[in-house]
């Protein structure tokens, strides 16, 4: 399964908001420029605009990684005894895996997750907004038909990512799509498949 291309895909809109946006401040950035002196303007420049770009960056990345681990650990403490394999969801290249829409609404653009595998079988947890993390569903081994890996390509580049692929039973009583597809993160591809079989009988 994958989202939706163009102008239907979230992701796209948002990129050209942000160009758009982008584009404004550089147009307001020239103007003010055009009552300086153009070295101190050149100053600035490669002064401020990295640093502010760095830091920006630096802390992003740090409040994901502490997010993450939150969520990890509340994944592990909550199941005893389960492998946890993380994972994301990203709605710019893989479709929807809940069947309630409004579940995704405050991050259309993606989330983590983290999927806990035991000998009843599989669940998946999400950030909790105060911390910790948030069940969105659990699958018995008896409601998945397969695991299997699978790629997925970035929306922009050639790089591809790996992914894993449930295939949901016709008929399960359960909050998911007939298949999950979600990329897999900190993790091999073989090591992640193997942790989401069922125990052998």
């Amino acid at each position: 399964m994958r989202a939706d291309s163009g102008l239907k895909n979230p992701v796209v809109i948002h990129i050209f908001v942000q160009i758009g946006v982008f584009l404004a401040l550089l147009a307001a950035t020239l103007l003010v420029a055009q009552s300086l002196e153009l070295n101190v303007v050149a100053t600035i420049a490669a002064t401020v605009l990295p640093a502010t770009v760095i830091i920006l960056i630096s802390v992003g990345y740090s409040m994901a990684t502490l997010k993450q681990r939150s969520r990890r650990a509340s994944v592990v403490a909550n199941n005893p005894g389960a492998t946890v394999v993380s994972a994301e969801w990203n709605s710019g290249v893989l479709a929807p895996f809940l069947q309630n829409a409004t579940s995704t609404h405050s991050s259309y653009r993606g989330f983590g997750v983290e999927l806990a595998a035991d000998k009843d079988g599989v669940s998946i947890w999400r950030s909790h907004t105060k911390g910790g993390a948030l069940l969105l569903g659990k699958l018995s081994w008896s409601q998945i038909d397969s695991v299997e890996s699978g790629t997925v390509k970035a929306m922009i580049g050639s790089k591809v990512a790996p992914t894993v692929k449930i295939q949901v039973r016709p008929g399960a009583n359960s909050p998911f799509a007939d298949e999950i597809e979600l990329i897999v993160r900190r993790m091999p591809i073989e090591e992640a498949l193997s942790a989401l079989q069922p125990p052998s009988r």
